[in-house]
Order: structure tokens, then C-alpha cells, then sequence
């Protein structure tokens, strides 16, 4: 998915969702940074996330690849449908979406990524991918600019760390979504 049609009214971030944004968007200034965003359920860790990642794109001054992971399809798809209510009205640059967690999902990435890309998988697809044949993946392997892990507390799990260690480069920043991290 290429373009984007704003469907939905824009609905605001809540005070303490603008605080979340604001910090967070202060750590991804640094290098290769990595944390993690606690928040209770159902307090908007997701819209605070594509509010982040919206304008994580629209501020960088080159093109940057980021992958969404969660560990069940229907995370992936109210992420995916959260990030095209939130770019619909917040986009100022072209994007590329793609989604990769169904077995029926036809979508193959390209060798390349060019612009602006925004992955949303799943785990489970990723890491039989990589298991598979790797090759698939050459394209995001070690290029992406940023990871989120939804539900980043399963995120230790081996094959988890695996799919993370092989996609992540030194430069790659990570932010994990939880609400309960420990």
C-alpha cells in the first residue's frame, strides 16, 4: 500500500499519551537506542506508537526502513489499521506499507526497499522465513532503521531473539510496547 486516504476523524493523543510521545521521540535522537514503553492495557501504547512512527518518518532526513512484530495475527492487523488511521492524516512523505503475518499473505518484499517503508509481521512468518530461506528477508536484514515489539516482554523467548538478532544491525533502534514488563 502506497497511498493513503484519511477515512477516520484524527483523533488527538491524551495528555499523558503526548508526554509518552514526546520522550520517546527524544530518545530516538540518540544512536542506536533501545528501550522499553510500559503502559497499562488499554491506555494506547499502539496510537502512541504510530503517532511515533509517523513522525520518526516525516523528520528524517533519508529514507527509513521500520518493522512492526507482534506474536499474534490480530495484533498485527490493529497495528496495521491503527497506522493507516494515524499516516492518513499525519503523512508528509511517501511511504510503502507491508504486511506480512497471514500464511495467505501474497505480499513478497522487494530485493530493495526504497523510500519509506513500514513493515507489519509477525514473528512466527518472519522466523519460518528465516529458518527457510533467508534470502527473502536480505532486503531488511541488517538495514532497518527501527524494530518495535509489541508485547516486548515475550520478546525473549529464542526464536523471538533470533528473528530480532538477525534483522537488527548495530544501528538499528528497538522500542519495545508493554504492560508488563517484568
Amino acid at each position: 500500500i502506497s497511498d493513503f486516504e484519511a477515512v477516520y476523524p484524527f483523533k488527538s493523543l491524551k495528555e499523558y499519551q503526548s508526554s509518552v510521545t514526546y520522550k520517546v521521540l527524544n530518545e530516538l535522537k540518540n544512536p542506536a537506542t533501545r528501550f522499553v514503553i510500559q503502559m497499562p492495557t488499554g491506555s494506547g501504547k499502539t496510537r502512541v506508537a504510530m503517532e511515533v512512527i509517523s513522525q520518526f518518518i516525516n523528520e528524517s532526513e533519508v529514507d527509513v526502513k521500520i518493522l512492526w512484530l507482534a506474536h499474534q495475527k490480530e495484533l498485527c492487523a490493529q497495528s496495521f489499521q491503527c497506522f493507516i488511521e494515524v499516516w492518513s492524516h499525519l503523512r508528509g512523505k511517501k511511504l510503502n506499507l507491508y504486511r506480512l503475518w497471514d500464511e495467505e499473505d501474497k505480499t513478497i518484499l522487494p530485493k530493495k526497499l526504497s523510500d519509506n517503508s513500514f513493515i507489519v509481521s509477525n514473528f512466527q512468518k518472519i522466523y519460518a522465513e528465516l529458518m527457510n530461506s533467508s534470502k527473502n528477508y536480505q532486503s531488511i536484514s541488517k538495514q532497518l532503521d527501527l524494530i518495535i515489539i509489541d508485547e516486548a516482554h515475550k520478546a525473549i523467548a529464542p526464536t523471538y531473539k533470533r528473528v530480532t538478532d538477525s534483522l537488527a544491525s548495530i544501528k538499528t533502534k528497538i522500542i519495545g510496547l508493554t504492560a508488563t514488563p517484568g
